[in-house]
């Protein structure tokens, strides 16, 4: 009876052990499975191609990006970008530019600036992307001058003429 309980109390420990490291073990699979998969980092390009790390910055789809390496800028500046360049509006004026930063490095002189409307009218060249590259893509919206804003100048320039005429005038008489 010694053998027998002995073997049952062995078999129940082992069922227990397994029973508490089966979690662990399908935990460290689904791990190992999603090790390469992180959602804060953007995938572009087709499947099975190398890949480089680059960096999208501004007015786009901002975050660390991982494309096909060859993979031409305008392509990757049309998947990123949210530039509107249809978008017009009478006061405001807006200018879209695209700078490429090298090997990380945002300080300094960019390597490459260009308008977004040159780089997608092809009226540039544009350098090939490289590993850890920075995209910056920068819109500045200025005001236009109207005839409402020459207007009040002019109408500011008369009522101070005005009154240079009236004073003048007072200290004539």
């Amino acid at each position: 009876m010694n053998n027998i309980e002995s073997n049952v109390c062995r078999t129940s420990a082992l069922f227990l052990l397994a029973l508490l490291l089966l979690p662990l073990l399908f935990g460290a699979r689904a791990y190992a499975q999603n090790l390469g998969e992180n959602p804060a980092i953007q995938d572009y390009g087709r499947p099975g191609m190398p890949r480089i790390t680059i960096y999208v910055w501004g007015n786009a789809q901002t975050g660390v990006w991982t494309v096909e390496e060859g993979l031409s800028m305008l392509e990757v500046v049309s998947a990123t970008s949210r530039v509107g360049l249809d978008e017009r509006n009478p006061d405001r004026r807006q200018i879209h530019t695209l700078r490429l930063f090298r090997n990380g490095n945002r300080s300094g002189d960019p390597e490459f600036e260009a308008r977004l409307e040159d780089v997608f009218s092809r009226s540039v060249t544009l350098p090939e992307l490289r590993e850890r590259d920075v995209l910056v893509i920068e819109t500045r919206t200025r005001r236009r001058l109207s005839w409402r804003d020459l207007n009040q100048v002019a109408g500011t320039a008369a009522s101070v003429l005005s009154i240079f005429i009236l004073l003048d005038r007072l200290e004539n008489n």
